[in-house]
């Protein structure tokens, strides 16, 4: 048999799914997979922009999640298709006219909705669905052929549920649940869940497999009398196979099986950068790097990295000024930088001049960084962050009490969870640059739909074995461009405190410059206004010294990188709202 790349893996569990297929593809060829049994078809598509597209689409042996994951793992690793389709028919939740029988669903995302924790209450679980989105680029063609295809049915792209049980009662627990989740979760069926994780376990491992979902509405998903019938099953298996090609002739894959390993080293080679950007003391433990992987494909935008900070004054307190260097190597990769600040303890007089002088200091170091104000945010986004509907993550988070989180603290968080799952959620995906002992207030986006958030967990910067911000008498604030406040500091630190506080501002450089202590201090000396005691401890201590030298010259180079332009900027990016 002729050798050749398979564009689009379909798969689907009945025999009235599989005939619609052939009706509409007219498969050239057949066989049984050798390994495994499994029968499937192909067929041979000509593209709008491709001369020769190639469908395999195979009959899986029985319908469910797990059996759908199984065989698709398999068929994946064996076989490296561009992407795998999950096909079929599928109930609806026939609430409104969002959704009527014989509509086409191409959701956005699937929600596997079995996951579930046992609680106290008698006869409760909390719910731990977790949602998998269909490819952007999948959706988008989809989006243009229901444009450009005159069809008698329609294409909608609401979430899907997918689980192993079939829900055939109206008042079922299990339909009662998912519609709790989401207003926007219209049907549901057996296998997209499983076919969806099979597509992101073997991503890492062959290269980036994309993941399709095409279902046609046959039912109600209510058992009333008359609810399914062979007709309404057969024209809804022939409208989703209709759609099905008009979104694979519309696709321009890639040569996958030549292009796998490339890919995936790619992938690796993005998470290697990344983290090569953080010194060893601005990251707590061990990072989880399948998991970072996972949120920065290279087939898909660089996601949002994600910093918050309480701010109280005009200035920056050193350890949010070691921050922002290293978001700055970040925001040289490409990665757009989100920063969060909560200017609620700042009195209303001095908030404008508050926010301007940060912000300039804040622009200077990270020039592409997007700043918002907590006040602004609220006043701005909040009613189009609710109008954007990532209330039910929130909601789901909150009624379950997934995370153990005081009220107060979880009333204070709730606006910026809200606005980081809406700024996000073009990518579907942001890394968060946390304190291991904040994550748990975060923790909540995992519940919001769509979004796939990733912790970094940052150091907890020590001075002395004391919290950097809570040590008193240790350095506070960055003054450029005299650094009153550090020179001072420096003048009576011990060689020891000298040698932690340049580690962290230097981003680890401390002990490894090429330039001569003489020519530093001389340099010092012109752009810096040095304490006589300061110049007369430089002298005594090589291991005082070489630290002290290590930060006075680090801030010779921030004036000349960030702080010689004096010109004003603005206090705040405006972000276009949709």
């Amino acid at each position: 048999m002729e050798r050749h790349h398979i564009d689009f893996l379909v798969l689907a569990p009945l025999t009235i799914e599989i005939e619609s297929l052939h009706s509409v593809f007219n498969p050239r060829t057949s066989g049984v997979e050798e390994q495994y049994g499994l029968k499937w078809w192909e067929a041979a598509v000509e593209g709008k922009s491709v001369k020769r597209l190639y469908v395999r689409y195979v009959e899986l042996p029985r319908q469910g999640v797990l059996n759908a994951a199984v065989a698709t793992t398999a068929l994946i690793t064996e076989w490296k298709p561009w992407c795998v389709a999950s096909f079929g028919i599928a109930g609806g939740f026939l609430i409104d006219e969002r959704l009527r029988r014989g509509d086409v669903v191409v959701p956005e995302s699937v929600y596997y909705y079995e996951p579930a924790k046992d609680v106290p209450s008698p006869g409760a679980t909390q719910s731990r669905g977790v949602s998998s989105d269909v490819a952007a680029d999948l959706l988008v063609l989809s989006r243009n052929a229901a444009l450009e295809e005159e069809r008698e049915f329609r294409i909608v792209h609401p979430y899907l549920a997918s689980g192993e049980r079939k829900i055939t009662y109206e008042h079922s627990n299990a339909r009662l649940a998912i519609l709790a989740v989401n207003d926007n979760i219209l049907a549901v069926e057996m296998e997209a869940a499983g076919v969806a994780a099979a597509a992101k376990f073997c991503a890492l491992a062959t290269g980036s497999v994309r993941f399709l979902a095409v279902k046609g509405v046959s039912d109600a998903a209510s058992g009333d009398a008359g609810d399914k019938n062979d007709e309404d099953r057969g024209k809804a298996a022939q409208f989703a196979a209709l759609h099905l090609c008009d979104i694979v002739v519309r696709s321009t894959p890639l040569h996958h099986a030549n292009t796998s390993r490339v890919i995936a080293e790619e992938s690796r080679s993005r998470a290697r950068s990344f983290l090569a950007t953080f010194p060893s003391a601005f990251i707590e433990g061990d990072v989880d790097l399948l998991g970072l992987r996972r949120v920065m494909p290279p087939t898909k935008p660089k996601p949002s990295v994600i910093y918050h900070w309480n701010v109280r004054e005009s200035e920056l307190h050193w350890v949010d000024f070691a921050n922002l260097l290293v978001l700055r190597r970040v925001s040289d990769l490409g990665f757009p930088i989100e920063l969060l600040l909560n200017d609620q303890m700042i009195a209303q007089e001095q908030a404008d001049s508050v926010r301007q002088g940060l912000a300039s200091r804040v622009r200077a170091v990270v020039p592409r960084a997007q700043l918002n104000w907590y006040k602004n945010t609220y006043d701005t986004y909040k009613r189009e962050i609710e109008d954007h509907a990532f209330a039910e993550g929130w909601d789901t988070a909150v009624q379950y009490e997934i995370v153990d989180i005081e009220p107060a603290q979880v009333t204070q968080y709730e606006l910026w969870l809200k606005f980081v799952a809406w700024a996000t959620a073009d990518v579907s995906r942001c890394i968060i640059y946390v304190l291991r002992r904040n994550a748990r207030l975060y923790d909540i986006l995992r519940n919001f739909l769509s979004l796939h958030p990733f912790f970094l967990y940052r150091g907890l910067y020590t001075i002395g074995n004391i919290p950097a911000k809570d040590a008193r008498d240790t350095v506070g604030i960055v003054e450029p461009p005299h650094y009153t406040g550090i020179l001072a500091w420096l003048t009576r630190a011990g060689a020891a405190e000298a040698s932690e506080l340049a580690r962290y501002l230097t981003l680890g450089q401390s002990d490894q410059s090429a330039v001569d202590d003489g020519s530093r201090l001389g340099r010092a000396k012109t752009e810096l206004p040095l304490d006589p005691r300061l110049l007369a401890r430089l002298e005594l201590s090589d291991e005082y010294s070489r630290p002290a030298l290590a930060l006075l010259t680090a801030m010779c180079d921030w004036n000349a990188t960030f702080f010689a332009k004096t010109e004003a900027r603005p206090t705040e990016i405006e972000r276009p709202l949709e």
